[in-house]
């Protein structure tokens, strides 16, 4: 969960509001369920104060943004934390990632998501969003020569190996991140993609693949050849 948590992060950092427009999380009770499976309130208040709600026993901490390095400084319950901004959505979802972890602290708002399906409300977003952006997001899934799948988010319907699909994201299907830079060899059709910060920069045709058709087909019609030319 943690790990497609961040993919669907990274997809859709460029929604995020900031943090340092406080208004769009202060005065709203964000939520998550702990680990023992208990619901846990905070409120951001506008004084700098923070309300800490487990199951109606109430306990008062501090926040502060430091505008220094985006982030927000925690004191609640005893401990200190400063968490980055990972994501900020409509005033439904706030994702915060421990300051140099990959740890992330997601809460949502009950008003607007009452069973606090986070993961839910995120997919469901990003369907949205990229319907409006008239896009479809291909469920096809290709598989590279050394065995890895990947999954194709494209501006069109055309697939991956056109002009077309240059700037569309692609993903690892296993972990569901984003694919690293480098060159990747397509299994079927055999193809090469360049892959930098997530997105295609670059289709080529195999032409290994192409010149050994090639060799074949004329290894074919020499053996037709000698083999006619030896048949009385």
């Amino acid at each position: 969960m943690a790990t497609y948590l961040q993919s669907l992060v990274q997809r859709l950092k460029q929604h995020s509001k900031s943090l340092a427009d406080t208004a769009g999380f202060i005065e709203i009770p964000w939520a998550f369920i702990d680990d023992t499976g208990t619901r846990v309130t905070y409120i951001f208040r506008r004084q700098g104060d923070i309300l800490v709600s487990r199951q109606g026993d109430v306990t008062r901490g501090n926040w502060e943004y430091l505008p220094q390095i985006q982030s927000l400084l925690i004191q609640a319950q005893g401990k200190a934390h400063i968490y980055n901004q990972a994501l900020l959505l409509d005033s439904s979802i706030m994702v915060l990632r421990k300051d140099d972890t990959e740890e992330l602290f997601a809460l949502a708002n009950p008003a607007k998501i009452a069973d606090l399906d986070i993961l839910g409300y995120l997919e469901s977003f990003e369907q949205k969003a990229v319907s409006s952006a008239g896009k479809n997001i291909l469920l096809r899934i290709y598989e590279t020569k050394d065995g890895k799948k990947i999954r194709l988010i494209s501006k069109t319907d055309s697939g991956l190996f056109s002009v077309a699909a240059l700037g569309s994201t692609v993903l690892d299907e296993k972990s569901q991140l984003v694919l690293s830079d480098g060159r990747y060899k397509i299994k079927d059709p055999e193809y090469f993609i360049d892959v930098k910060g997530g997105k295609i920069v670059n289709v080529a045709e195999d032409n290994e693949a192409f010149i050994s058709s090639i060799l074949a087909i004329i290894g074919l019609m020499i053996f037709a050849i000698i083999l006619l030319s030896i048949i009385p």
